[in-house]
């Protein structure tokens, strides 16, 4: 009700504070419609006719009919039938001051109810183009209205008369994912995948800027998360995995694509279309679109070798920008990788290592949480160009004079800090912890439940399976919190060197923390069974209270999974990222 006042009040505040003929009745005509007001429509319509609809009530020129066909909700529909009652079809292609029409803003809407009753009353209006040159069709395919755009398609007029247009709206529905009505499209009007847009653009220059068209980073990142893999193993995934590439390649912008690529290629056989190869290689390279690189390089591998004008190849951009999955190529060169790896920068004579010593876009760097996850990612990185580059390399100065990890040290020395900063304080709080728990454990151990039996000198609860219970988590717990404490010290004595980010600090941190976790969880279990003992003792409600107490541990395992997870998958699913998936030559 609060939402629906509100949007009531702003139409209200529109139509009287901006409306430059000063009609106190547009104001009263758009909130009845805006409500449903059926009486009050009747009436305005009545008294004021059809003036009253065309009249424009905004500085834009916006009238009453093309702001509710903005936001048509069912209570809305009526007033639209009730307005177009009044209107004759060409009332209908009135237009605001930037030559929009109703229909633009139905279509940018999704609203095809309204759509239908417009076009019922005039079909022409789905051919008729704003002052920008965009047409309803092009609205509906830019806002991803799936619905709409089919709907409008038949009515719209494409065809290969007017095949610039129909490219553009090719393209837009490929960049708002409309993949299925694109490769429609491509199959009705093949003439659309070669021409150029209005921006100059064809379809396959658009598919080389949309890495997530295919998916392809976050879909390796996840295939390469070792958490990922154990988990999913139980339930078949990790089979359905190596498929990947048979059921992916189903997938309706791979059709496309293999589409676009034959009336391309058909083309340009026959003299009547020529494509920048080249372009297509740098542009997916800079937009880390694996994906499309590898189709790319499956029908032209030439272009492996091809450099742009720095002299990189899609391999140095591929560092630059930190992905994964296209630097992983080079190992399926074999021999040749030792060629590629010997480019240098034309002005600097830098070489790959020089390239991945310096500090990754923030864009990359924000995807691991934490300055020592970030930290060893970038040290996992230079070590695995090294052993690509010649040995000779990794001391070769640059024109600067600087060696690859001269830059290497200097470009993260700010997140040296801040990763050393962070290890510290993690395991300043979490040995507080565990020196707690052991501390509690060792006093508990003399504190036997139910006392010493006099006769005999040995606990009251001796042989009983609770009291079994009970000592072997006290036990559990202490060690755990030993070992807890010596993994937490050992990161706090540390030295900090750059090596101990990619697995000694982490291993630390990962047994730590897990060791304080069962400490934790063993010590609850030893404090409910002492509890559950004295329950069988005239304690009453007992077990009731000991169930609450046992999710106290969950509240820990709610906190700190997140993190363990993610050093885990850093640390040990990190050894998959540069394996090579053996897609490149392939058929």
């Amino acid at each position: 009700m609060e939402g629906d006042h509100q949007s009531h009040s702003l139409v209200i505040n529109i139509a009287e504070e901006q409306n430059p003929y000063g009609n106190p009745v547009c104001c009263e005509f758009l909130y009845a419609a805006w409500v449903g007001d059926e009486n009050t429509i009747d009436r305005i319509l009545q008294q004021n006719g059809k003036t009253i609809i065309t009249t424009p009530i905004t500085p834009t020129g916006e009238t009453v009919l093309q702001i509710m066909a903005v936001d048509a909700q069912e209570k809305h529909v009526f007033a639209i039938q009730k307005l177009l009652e009044h209107m004759a079809p060409d009332d209908l292609e009135i237009a605001n001051n930037f030559g929009t029409i109703a229909l633009h803003f139905a279509a940018s809407s999704g609203n095809k109810g309204v759509a239908d009753l417009m076009l019922n009353i005039n079909p022409m209006l789905a051919t008729i183009a704003n002052n920008g040159n965009v047409t309803p069709l092009y609205m509906a395919a830019f806002s991803g209205h799936k619905d709409m755009v089919e709907y409008l398609l038949p009515l719209s007029g494409l065809g290969d008369d007017n095949s610039v247009y129909g490219s553009t709206i090719l393209n837009v529905c490929i960049d708002s994912g409309l993949y299925g009505i694109a490769l429609q499209l491509i199959r009705d009007f093949p003439s659309f995948a070669v021409n150029k847009d209005f921006e100059k653009k064809t379809a396959l220059e658009v598919l080389a800027q949309k890495p997530s068209a295919f998916d392809s980073r976050a879909d390796f990142k996840k295939r390469h998360n070792l958490l990922h893999l154990i988990i999913s193993f139980p339930y078949g995934t990790f089979l359905k995995q190596l498929t990947h590439q048979e059921c992916s390649h189903s997938q309706p912008v791979f059709k496309l694509l293999q589409h676009i690529w034959e009336e391309t290629e058909q083309r340009t056989k026959s003299n009547l279309f020529t494509i920048d190869r080249d372009y297509l290689l740098f542009e997916a390279a800079y937009n880390d679109n694996y994906e499309f690189i590898v189709d790319l390089l499956k029908r032209h591998p030439d272009l492996i070798y091809r450099v742009n004008s720095a002299n990189h190849t899609i391999f140095h951009i591929a560092i630059q920008h930190r992905c994964e999955p296209i630097f992983s190529l080079i190992y399926e060169l074999g021999p040749l990788k030792d060629f590629i790896a010997e480019f240098k920068e034309d002005d600097t004579n830098n070489t790959m290592l020089h390239l991945v010593a310096r500090l990754a876009p923030r864009d990359q760097l924000t995807l691991l949480p934490g300055a020592a996850l970030q930290l060893q990612r970038e040290l996992l990185w230079y070590k695995e160009v090294e052993k690509v580059v010649n040995p000779s390399y990794r001391q070769m100065k640059n024109k600067e004079g600087k060696t690859p990890h001269d830059i290497f040290t200097k470009e993260h020395e700010t997140l040296m800090k801040e990763g050393e900063k962070w290890m510290k304080k993690t395991a300043e709080f979490c040995m507080v912890v565990s020196t707690l728990i052991a501390t509690v454990i060792f006093a508990a151990v003399f504190t036997v439940p139910g006392g010493i039996n006099d006769n005999n000198g040995l606990p009251v609860f001796v042989g009983k399976r609770l009291f079994s219970i009970f000592m072997m988590s006290e036990i559990v717990s202490m060690l755990s919190a030993c070992t807890s404490i010596i993994m937490f010290l050992s990161i706090l004595t540390s030295r900090y060197a750059e090596q101990d980010f990619i697995e000694a600090l982490p291993f630390w941190l990962i047994t730590g923390t897990t060791s304080l976790f069962i400490s934790l969880t063993s010590m609850m279990v030893a404090f409910s069974t002492a509890f559950l003992m004295f329950g069988k003792h005239g304690i009453a409600d007992v077990p009731a209270f000991v169930g609450l107490v046992v999710f106290v541990p969950l509240m820990f395992v709610w906190l700190k999974y997140p993190l363990l997870v993610d050093i885990i998958s850093s640390t040990y699913g990190s050894r998959f990222l540069f394996r090579s998936r053996g897609r490149l030559f392939c058929m």
